[in-house]
């Protein structure tokens, strides 16, 4: 599947089952030629888990209920991904700005759309 430049998705960040990750991110490009076909670039907000700042923590107060836990990655993903307003956000750079650069083959990219995501998860369970 094809992705178009500054498209919100969710990548499967990890080099093993057990340190498997959903972030959220944006493909910045295609591949290069030199690089595999099956490749795309992508802007990702990857969080640590120690680590949370005021700019984050505020965010989320701003986005979402107060219920909502920290500390539970994939249930925060979904809420971001749920919330248009807070992709366009995103995509524009006024939200969760801590971004990293991966190549990622699109075997690990979905759209960033809750019921893709859960069907992404749970393929290879």
């Amino acid at each position: 599947m094809k992705y178009r430049v500054n498209q919100a998705v969710c990548v499967k960040l990890g080099f093993s089952r057990q340190q498997w990750r959903w972030c959220l991110g944006m493909i910045l490009g295609e591949q290069s030629y030199n690089v595999s076909p099956d490749t795309c670039v992508v802007s990702v907000h990857y969080e640590e888990d120690v680590t949370w700042s005021r700019d984050d923590v505020a965010e989320i107060r701003r986005w979402f209920d107060s219920g909502l836990s920290i500390h539970d990655p994939v249930r925060l993903l979904i809420a971001r991904i749920s919330s248009r307003a807070f992709l366009q956000a995103f995509v524009c750079g006024q939200v969760l700005k801590q971004r990293r650069l991966y190549r990622v083959a699109y075997s690990k990219v979905c759209p960033a759309d809750p019921v893709l995501l859960f069907r992404k998860i749970f393929e290879h369970a």
